[in-house]
């Protein structure tokens, strides 16, 4: 979760938004980006320094921020440096994850295939493009075969879960 560092998630990629517009607002970054008008408009808002108090407001829960991620990424289909920047780091920690969790769970050993489910990596975007190119070229991730599934998580789950029972009845018969 966000806490400890949810690299590549909606929460993240609308983080980095909001940082990105501050920069852009206040001159440390001097270029222009659709971001701002996107995020205000979308909030209601008419200037950059309304996103402060929005940001901090009380309740404010990381789903609210998180759904301002698809901006990003509609920036970045548009060709928004700033937004492609966003995805690109996005991707980059995203590809990083998947190769550590590789190394831990099967140290060298051969090259598992990755499956691309959830939130933003599950729909056709800049950031799941990016995501499946950087997986290709990634030193440890190499070779491994990169599946997006063709239907719901859960029906996949379901689907598995009556091969299973059928599988049981069978040795149970036995």
């Amino acid at each position: 979760g966000c806490t400890f560092g949810d690299d590549g998630s909606g929460y993240d990629v609308a983080y980095r938004s909001f940082c990105a517009i501050a920069r852009c607002h206040d001159g440390r970054d001097p270029r222009e980006t659709s971001l701002t008008g996107k995020v205000l408009a979308r909030l209601g808002l008419s200037q950059p320094m309304q996103l402060i108090p929005w940001a901090y407001g009380e309740g404010k829960e990381w789903a609210k921020m998180a759904d301002l991620a698809p901006l990003c990424l509609e920036g970045a289909a548009e060709g928004d440096k700033v937004c492609a920047e966003i995805i690109g780091e996005c991707t980059t920690a995203l590809a990083g994850s998947v190769a550590a969790l590789r190394r831990r769970l099967f140290g060298g050993e051969g090259a598992p295939p990755i499956v691309l489910v959830g939130g933003l990596v599950s729909a056709e975007n800049p950031l799941a493009r990016g995501l499946q190119e950087k997986l290709r070229t990634h030193g440890d991730l190499r070779g491994s075969e990169i599946i997006r599934p063709r239907s719901e998580a859960v029906l996949g789950a379901a689907a598995m879960a009556q091969k299973w029972g059928q599988r049981r009845n069978r040795e149970d018969r036995c």
